[in-house]
């Protein structure tokens, strides 16, 4: 374990060889504190990555996957939100602890985040040239011209055509597609260590969705830079994903490699999820679904989060909250069919 010591200038210095892993993550708690109460959004998350590893968070709306991002970022208001974890480190550095002036040294240089909708993260004041050049300026000890040089080969490497010519547009004068190379363009252009894409291409065509997932491998093998991938869409993170953790609730219900997590599913909800994308070789009349919904952050149920929409559920899943169970190295669920699996 790496230990950090805050020298009498307020900076961390590590203590320990770098033999950990790039983002650890244990126990990662986010309350939001309103006038009807605490709510917790994210309840008890724990992974960890490598460096170059692409970890897949996946679920439906409202699970936690964004607010997971949002915290390891320390991106929500601190008057409103409390974080906090057992650990939340980044290639040994501890998050949680670092001042507001050393998380902005952070964000947008080791860490970058693509956000879910680009068009409401463009500033429409300035050119997206401006943009990146500022960017770049806020972290790199470079001139102007320098700086302009590295935007314009920035947007070339993302697929613009005549980047010159486009360096000077404003965020109106792109379509979908060239708003989200601008802000892939935006998160690459310090080459950041980890880069977390949020539902990068839920708003377009199927087109311009393959164009961004090469894209981003693309990224991936010349940055060998390890990435978070937040997506509902199930077909778009096999493509990319090297491990999926499946959200549900706030807590991740079932982590595993790509391969094991669609052979051997083995979370209900993984399940219920899996069966509902629909497939060219089976011919059915209606989708499946998953009943119900989630549970809204102020009342989660005594049990299991997934008890009342479960078509496994037990006794045991109404009133008592199960444990991580390994089915298999690297594979663990969150569910009490587990403790009956593992021990077979």
């Amino acid at each position: 374990m790496i230990s950090l010591t805050r020298l009498t200038n307020g900076t961390l210095k590590r203590t320990a060889p770098e033999m950990n892993p790039l983002l650890e993550i244990r126990n990662l708690q986010t309350s939001f504190h309103t006038p009807y109460g605490t709510g917790r959004a994210v309840n008890g998350v724990s992974f960890s990555m490598n460096k170059g590893e692409i970890i897949g968070l996946a679920g439906e709306s409202g699970s936690g996957k964004t607010m997971t991002a949002l915290s390891i970022l320390r991106l929500l208001p601190e008057n409103k939100v409390h974080i906090s974890a057992e650990a939340l480190r980044f290639n040994g550095l501890d998050l949680l602890s670092m001042t507001d002036e050393e998380m902005r040294m952070i964000r947008g240089h080791k860490i970058s985040m693509i956000f879910q909708d680009p068009v409401a993260f463009l500033n429409p004041a300035f050119t997206i040239g401006q943009q990146l050049t500022d960017t770049i300026l806020t972290h790199m000890k470079i001139s102007k011209q320098e700086a302009a040089a590295l935007a314009v080969e920035t947007l070339s490497k993302v697929g613009f055509t005549a980047p010159e010519h486009k360096f000077h547009y404003y965020p109106h004068q792109l379509s979908g597609g060239m708003a989200q190379r601008t802000m892939i363009a935006q998160a690459i252009v310090t080459r950041p260590q980890l880069l977390i894409a949020d539902e990068i291409a839920t708003s377009l065509d199927a087109t311009l969705q393959n164009q961004i997932i090469d894209l981003m491998l693309l990224i991936r093998q010349e940055l060998s830079s390890a990435m978070i991938l937040i997506t509902h869409n199930l077909a778009l993170i096999s493509q990319m994903a090297d491990r999926i953790a499946m959200m549900y609730a706030g807590e991740i219900v079932e982590i595993a490699d790509k391969e094991n997590l669609f052979r051997n599913p083995f979370h209900p909800y993984t399940i219920g999820l899996l069966e509902s994308i629909p497939r060219i070789d089976k011919k059915s009349e209606f989708l499946k679904t998953i009943p119900g919904n989630i549970p809204d952050i102020f009342h989660y149920p005594a049990g299991c989060n997934f008890s009342d929409r479960c078509p496994r559920v037990m006794e045991i899943c109404c009133h008592k909250k199960p444990g991580y169970y390994e089915l298999s190295p690297g594979h663990k669920a969150l569910c009490w069919l587990g403790e009956r699996a593992a021990t077979t």
